[in-house]
């Protein structure tokens, strides 16, 4: 494993069985690695020149880590790597400062009951309903597990935009399947992201 690993809580409110998962074992960075038997340190130049930071949780641990690292990326608890540290560096570099997250727009349909109505914080909906979104933003669904550089972690930690979304988002079904890729559809015009799409599915590279 990379030079970081990171395990705090959420920061949006996660509903009961995702609670239970951060209280528990995962919290634990060293006794993750040690279980799941990672590397302790790099294996090439090319791995300790380009850090990477691993988190089973969205939070903002990672962008106030020392460590200078290059690439964040968000597993779920049972995610194993395919491939060797080495080739994943190989493969971000290939990026070359690009995001990628993925997602689809949300209009009317199947997705609107998950933020047209409040949910309790067992994960139950509520007959109250919630007010538009803030800033007139759009509404995308898409993966919690994303490729994402440094300069995207901070703006979705620090930006005053970020945080009036969140804010907006904890009442929401779900929100974490939301927040990195609503953050996306308005991160200021950068160098490392484009987008394009394919039919219904919006793929940030």
């Amino acid at each position: 494993m990379a030079a970081l690993c990171s395990m705090s809580k959420i920061g949006i409110k996660n509903h009961r069985d995702r609670k239970v998962v951060a209280d528990n074992w995962l919290g634990d960075c060293s006794r993750y690695k040690q279980y799941r038997d990672y590397p302790k340190r790099p294996l090439s130049k090319k791995e300790a020149d380009f850090p990477i930071a691993y988190s089973i949780l969205v939070h903002k641990d990672a962008a106030q880590h020392p460590v200078p690292w290059k690439y964040f990326f968000n597993l779920c608890g049972q995610d194993f790597p395919l491939k060797t540290n080495f080739e994943i560096v190989q493969q971000l570099e290939a990026y070359n400062g690009h995001n990628y997250i993925e997602g689809e727009h949300v209009g009317s349909g199947n997705f609107e009951y998950r933020f047209k109505y409040k949910f309790n914080e067992m994960g139950n909906i509520t007959s109250q309903e919630k007010d538009p979104p803030p800033l007139d933003i759009k509404i995308y669904k898409g993966s919690t597990y994303i490729a994402a550089t440094r300069k995207f972690i901070d703006f979705a930690v620090n930006n005053n935009i970020s945080k009036t979304y969140l804010t907006w988002l904890n009442d929401t079904f779900i929100p974490d399947e939301m927040f990195a890729i609503i953050l996306f559809s308005v991160f200021p015009r950068h160098p490392e992201g484009t987008r394009t799409s394919c039919l219904s599915l919006l793929m940030v590279t």
